[in-house]
């Protein structure tokens, strides 16, 4: 009897392993009106998922970093047009940790993640963000992003862009929250863009005057929200 039972406990055990394993990847993403994923396929533990203006990210699950951050960790990679970027994540029901992001990406992956921005910008980007937090207290980010030349246009306006010369946005975290600014290259006194993130999560946006200059259709000048 206590021998049945032994095989009993290990053929269960097999099948919620083999179960756990083949869980489809939407479980994990999808699913919200406004998310940025059009479709995902493969499973949990490595799969891939379609985002808007060509783009792609797939991810492997990294059972080392899983139990030494004690969440659902993995290493991703995200395609598309001009853009490969690589990095790490960490998942747990109170949110989403990025790091260790790192590579190149078009303007048009703003558009891809954020499908409700009102402006579709396209220029090349170098990424080096060595931590974007989504949970916990120290919610923010620590990395800078350089661009390079290109335009901006409203996604309304039929086509039509603006030039918009190279920029820089710089995010810092720190134990009063995080705080990020976008300035022209070179010259870091003139912010464009200043926002901030309490520890709590609340976010507020601000566009300075020399902003709204540069993107007009914007509309309004500051925004807040909770992450």
């Amino acid at each position: 009897m206590r021998r049945t039972l032994g095989w009993l406990l290990l053929t269960l055990a097999a099948y919620g392993i083999a179960l756990v394993a083949t869980l489809p990847a939407r479980l994990l993403l999808g699913g919200e009106a406004d998310s940025p994923v059009l479709a995902v396929g493969g499973t949990v533990w490595s799969g891939e998922a379609a985002l808007g203006e060509g783009h792609g990210v797939r991810w492997t699950w990294a059972p080392g970093a899983s139990l030494l951050s004690l969440s659902f960790a993995a290493e991703w990679e995200m395609t598309g047009p001009d853009t490969a970027l690589k990095g790490r994540a960490s998942w747990r029901p109170s949110g989403t940790n990025l790091s260790d992001v790192e590579g190149r990406a078009s303007g048009l992956l703003l558009s891809a993640l954020a499908p409700r921005l009102p402006i579709r910008c396209d220029f090349p980007m170098e990424v080096r963000i060595g931590a974007l937090n989504g949970r916990g207290q120290r919610k923010g980010a620590d990395g800078r992003v350089e661009s390079g030349a290109g335009n901006c246009g409203l996604r309304d306006a039929g086509g039509i862009a603006a030039p918009v010369p190279p920029l820089v946005a710089v995010a810092t975290t720190g134990v009063g929250g995080s705080t990020a600014y976008v300035a022209p290259r070179g010259e870091p006194g003139v912010r464009l863009l200043t926002a901030a993130v309490t520890p709590s999560g609340r976010l507020s946006v601000r566009l300075t005057p020399a902003g709204v200059a540069l993107f007009p259709g914007l509309g309004q000048a500051s925004w807040e929200g909770e992450l």
